[in-house]
């Protein structure tokens, strides 16, 4: 797909290209707070949780219902840098958001850090 944008400005248009590629984009509207990243990450995420839970019923323990207080305390880890990325939802995500499935790769994305790819 070639997409040609005319007008506005060059970092709008990197934003645009950006996740026109599927790359995502770290926009952000203060200094520590990479909204569309979290966003992506956080929609993302609860999907591969809920399948996970559904998959692979002993390893997670609860109900489906619990999906969304687990995927809350899940991100509040992740600004804590205190999840487990070796989970299969983690390496879910991570494969969904086209991110490596490490640590650091999950936590660049989380942060809206350019290395995160």
């Amino acid at each position: 797909m070639n997409i040609e944008i005319i007008g506005g400005n060059a970092e709008l248009q990197k934003a645009v290209k950006a996740v026109l590629a599927g790359k995502g984009f770290a926009a952000t509207t203060t200094a520590d707070e990479p909204v569309l990243n979290r966003q992506n990450f956080k929609t993302i995420y609860r999907q591969k949780l809920a399948e996970c839970v559904r998959e692979f019923p002993n390893e997670y323990g609860w109900p489906i219902e619990n999906v969304p207080v687990v995927a809350s305390k899940m991100f509040a880890a992740l600004d804590a840098g205190t999840f487990n990325h070796n989970s299969h939802s983690f390496k879910r995500t991570a494969k969904a958001l086209g991110i490596k499935p490490t640590r650091k790769a999950i936590l660049a994305y989380w942060r809206g850090e350019e290395n995160s790819i």
